[in-house]
């Protein structure tokens, strides 16, 4: 079977990790071609995994109309029986001029893996119609949320199937020894732009800085991953009188973070609510293959982990809540038989499991159409 995968914008983005892992590990069992998209100068320095020996073509275009012609050319060589179109604003559109061209005989699957991630109600709506009347171009969605689904589709005509986000289990190096006591290095991974609001995390750290001064504790805050505030962020731990105790390590290579997190002693989860309250837990699952402790905001897929036997504690968002939980952890300690649990249940979220259980039996559905 021949699977081609269209991307947003380069192989290999922070925060797109299923463009890149599922391809991979699908490799294993298909031949695979991976379209990226445009190269956008702000994205450059993003970069954090590399491509491989995968079949990686690109078309460079940002206008739709020049971007499928370019597509065009890699469908007509390469004969896909599967086109796998992960979801951006072009998505629908593409996959609209892709059925007009190419037929029914090739199935289009689009994987949504994030929610509609806009604010003002006007552009929204227009949004969700114009992907209400294009969607019939697809054959079927994959996704990890029925919610993120909704937000696309406000009236879904196609059928659904479940591909969890996942993790690399097998690139982490895993704590083995517990961490001292009196002095505590927390781990941040993800965006520091706009919308994840991260001056609330930094609030909440001043609070347990002070907290931890009166028990004699010191704490350092790391943060990994880049965005839009991160000088804003700088800026806000000096005022609050904490930038000698937070560290912006900016973007580095997923390898490389996935070997070095075991050397920190609690993963801090932290999702802003709204727009991100079903966000996937995966910052969660990725401490938690290093053999950390973890904080994580108390959404929805975080009870959901709660609910399957993980253990780890949440909190509500607010300061207060950041501090007595990060505290808490601090009075427990380091648990092994709560990391070993932990390790063992997240082999159900490793790239290779959901590609194999999940993903490989929804492409059959598709040829078998």
């Amino acid at each position: 079977m021949k699977i081609l995968y269209i991307l947003r914008t380069k192989f290999g983005l922070m925060g797109t990790n299923a463009s890149y892992f599922i391809p991979n590990e699908v490799a294993r069992h298909h031949d695979v071609m991976i379209v990226e998209g445009p190269t956008y100068e702000a994205e450059i320095d993003l970069i954090v995994v590399e491509k491989h020996s995968l079949n990686i073509q690109q078309v460079d275009e940002r206008d739709i109309d020049k971007r499928f012609v370019g597509l065009c050319k890699f469908i007509s060589d390469f004969k896909p029986d599967i086109i796998h179109i992960f979801y951006h604003h072009q998505a629908l559109e593409l996959g609209k001029a892709i059925r007009k061209k190419f037929g029914t005989k090739v199935r289009l699957l689009l994987d949504i893996r994030t929610p509609l991630l806009e604010d003002k109600f006007s552009i929204r709506s227009r949004v969700q119609l114009k992907n209400i009347r294009f969607q019939k171009s697809y054959n079927m969605i994959a996704t990890h949320s029925l919610y993120s689904v909704k937000t696309v589709f406000p009236i879904c005509l196609l059928p659904v199937r479940e591909v969890s986000y996942g993790v690399d289990q097998s690139a982490f190096h895993v704590r083995s020894k517990a961490w001292q006591k009196n002095n505590i290095d927390l781990v941040y991974t993800g965006a520091i732009a706009k919308k994840r609001k991260i001056g609330q995390l930094l609030i909440g750290f001043k609070a347990l800085v002070e907290m931890g001064d009166a028990k004699s504790l010191q704490f350092k805050l790391h943060l990994y991953g880049s965005g839009n505030r991160i000088n804003e962020m700088k800026a806000l731990a000096k005022q609050l009188h904490i930038q000698s105790q937070v560290v912006f390590h900016g973007v580095v290579n997923q390898s490389e973070l996935a070997k070095d997190l075991h050397n920190y002693a609690i993963g801090i989860g932290y999702v802003p609510f709204g727009i991100y309250k079903q966000a996937p837990a995966l910052k969660t699952l990725e401490y938690m293959c290093a053999g950390l402790n973890v904080l994580a905001s108390n959404t929805q897929p975080t009870k959901d982990l709660t609910a399957n036997g993980f253990r780890l504690n949440t909190y509500d968002n607010s300061a207060s809540g950041f501090a007595n939980g990060i505290l808490e952890i601090c009075n427990k300690g380091w648990d092994e038989e709560v990391v070993k649990k932990n390790h063992e249940l997240v082999s159900q979220y490793d790239w290779k499991t959901i590609v194999q259980k999940s993903l490989l039996p929804i492409y059959q559905e598709l040829a078998d159409m």
